[in-house]
């Protein structure tokens, strides 16, 4: 089963009432976050989702306001030998 939950939907512009963009999908087993905008690590946790469960962080696209938490949440995706995933990024 797929399912999804808004942790953020803020924009560009600051707003202290809400975290940035930020979206949990989790499929089966596995948690994957899109986004990781301000406040998303506060929103996943506050939300019960294990930070130390997520499976990949993905990006939409490389705007400030979607990678703020980016270094943080990455930090927590391991890979089956205690590693952190790296994605290579292309030029177009």
């Amino acid at each position: 089963m797929l399912t999804r939950r808004l942790c953020g939907t803020g924009s560009p512009l600051a707003d202290a009432k809400r975290a940035g963009p930020c979206i949990a999908v989790v499929a089966g087993k596995h948690l994957y976050i899109v986004d990781a905008g301000e406040g998303s690590t506060k929103n996943i946790n506050l939300m019960g989702f294990q930070a130390g469960k997520i499976d990949a962080v993905l990006l939409t696209h490389f705007h400030s306001d979607h990678l703020q938490t980016w270094a943080n949440l990455k930090s927590y995706c391991k890979d089956k030998k205690g590693g952190t995933y790296e994605l290579g990024i292309r030029d177009y």
